[in-house]
C-alpha cells in the first residue's frame, strides 16, 4: 500500500494584526483588520484607524507611527524596521494625522491615514505596518519598584498597484509522527497569506487493475503564515492528526 499526499493551497492577501493588552491593564477596542487598497500611480487615498478606550479606563496618550515589517521563516516572529528598510515598503508613502493623541474613557482616537502613491513604480504589492503605542504619563509616579505594562497595537497597510500576481511553489513536505511541516516559496509580486489543507491517501488496486485512493488523514494550515518578501520561504506546521485540528496561528495576525 502506498500513501500519497496532496497539498491544497489558497493564496490570499496577507494579514497583520497584533495587539498587546496585558490582563488588568489598559483595555480598549481598535481597528484590527489590515488596511488594503488597490491604487494607481499618483493616487491619493485616505483611510482611518480608530481606538476607543473601554469604560472606567484612565486618560491615556498614544503615539502613532509607520514601520516596515517582515517575518521569520516559521512565521512565529515579526520584525519591525525603519521606513524604507524593505524594497517593497510603502511606509514612506503614508502620512498620519494626528501622530499623538490623548483620550479619556469611552472616547475614540481617530488617526487619518493618507497614502500618496508615487508616479512611477513596478506593479505589485507594497506594505508597511501602522503601530499605535501607549505613551507613559511622566506625571504618574509609582511608589517603590514596580513594572508598568504599556498597550500597543499594530495593523498592516497593503497597497496593490497594477498587475498583482499571487503565486507560490511548494518546496518540501516533512511529515513526522505528529506534525507536518510544509515549506512554500513566494513566486509572485505581492505578499501572500497561506491557508489550505494536507490530505494523505492510501492507494489499493481493484480487480480491473484501476487504483482507488482513500483519504486516511488530513490536516489544515489555515491563515497560519504570510510570505511577505518575494522569493522568500515560509514553513507552515500543523498537527498531522486523523481529524483536522483547529486553525493554528503561528504569527501576529498580519
Amino acid at each position: 500500500m502506498t500513501t500519497k499526499w496532496i497539498a491544497i493551497l489558497l493564496l490570499a492577501a496577507a494579514p497583520l494584526v497584533a495587539a498587546d493588552q496585558q490582563a488588568g491593564r489598559l483595555s480598549f477596542s481598535a481597528t484590527l483588520e489590515s488596511i488594503r487598497v488597490t491604487a494607481r500611480p499618483d493616487d491619493v487615498i485616505t483611510r482611518q484607524f480608530k481606538l476607543t478606550l473601554d469604560p472606567q479606563q484612565p486618560r491615556s496618550t498614544f503615539h502613532a507611527k509607520v514601520e516596515d515589517f517582515w517575518r521569520s521563516e516559521d512565521g512565529t516572529q515579526s520584525f519591525y524596521g525603519t521606513p524604507g528598510t524593505l524594497r517593497r515598503s510603502c511606509a514612506k508613502w503614508v502620512a498620519l494625522n494626528p501622530v499623538d493623541g490623548t483620550v479619556s474613557a469611552t472616547e475614540t482616537l481617530t488617526v487619518r491615514i493618507t497614502i500618496t502613491v508615487p508616479s512611477e513604480l513596478p506593479s505589485g504589492g507594497y506594505w508597511c505596518a501602522l503601530t499605535v503605542d501607549e505613551v507613559p504619563d511622566p506625571l504618574v509616579e509609582t511608589a517603590g519598584v514596580g513594572v508598568r505594562f504599556l498597550a500597543s497595537v499594530s495593523t498592516g497597510i497593503f497597497v496593490y498597484v497594477g498587475d498583482v500576481r499571487r503565486e507560490a511553489t511548494i518546496l518540501d513536505l516533512d511529515v513526522s509522527a505528529d506534525t507536518a511541516t510544509l515549506r512554500v516559496r513566494n513566486d509572485g509580486n505581492t505578499p501572500l497569506g497561506i491557508e489550505g489543507k494536507l490530505e494523505f491517501f492510501a492507494g489499493a488496486a481493484t480487480s480491473p487493475g484501476r487504483p482507488v485512493q482513500r483519504s486516511v488523514r488530513s490536516t489544515s494550515c489555515s491563515r497560519s503564515a504570510a510570505l511577505t518578501c518575494f522569493g522568500s520561504t515560509i514553513s507552515c506546521t500543523s498537527s498531522s492528526a486523523t481529524s483536522p485540528p483547529p486553525p493554528l496561528r503561528l504569527a501576529r495576525r498580519l
